[in-house]
């Protein structure tokens, strides 16, 4: 009877080995499991944390004088397209920053019409009230 105990014993244990699961895997398996809510948590605050973050504004390079040197080189863009000659338009960040404070004012729908400028639809805001009866 007991050469019997001894055989089951054995192949239960053949047959566990044979998939590769033993008595520490499943005890490793369970702890990861267990742990797995508070790893999730961590991870997930961290993550949270990073988007939030705040970072440092850019720096704008500006420059007194670079009004001045924008208009010298749109001077010379001008004369270079009347005589139809080719010409290498280069500014630098502190001119360019200058002529687009200079050129690109957003104006409203009513000062783009008074200009002649035609007004795409739907690029005026508009607040509109809701009733739901």
């Amino acid at each position: 009877m007991r050469d019997h105990i001894l055989k089951v014993q054995t192949a239960s244990v053949g047959h566990s080995r044979r998939y590769g699961v033993t008595a520490s895997d499943s005890w490793l398996l369970s702890r990861v499991f267990l742990m797995f809510p508070w790893i999730s948590l961590t991870l997930s605050v961290g993550v949270l944390l990073l988007i939030l973050q705040q970072t440092l504004p850019l720096s704008i390079q500006t420059d007194p004088q670079a009004a001045d040197r924008v208009a010298e080189k749109m001077a010379q863009l001008q004369m270079a397209m009347q005589v139809s000659q080719p010409h290498a338009w280069i500014l630098n960040e502190a001119e360019l920053n200058q002529w687009m404070r200079d050129n690109l004012v957003i104006a409203s729908a009513h000062q783009a019409q008074q200009a002649g400028i035609p007004v795409p639809v739907g690029s005026e805001p508009v607040c509109k009230r809701f009733n739901p009866h």
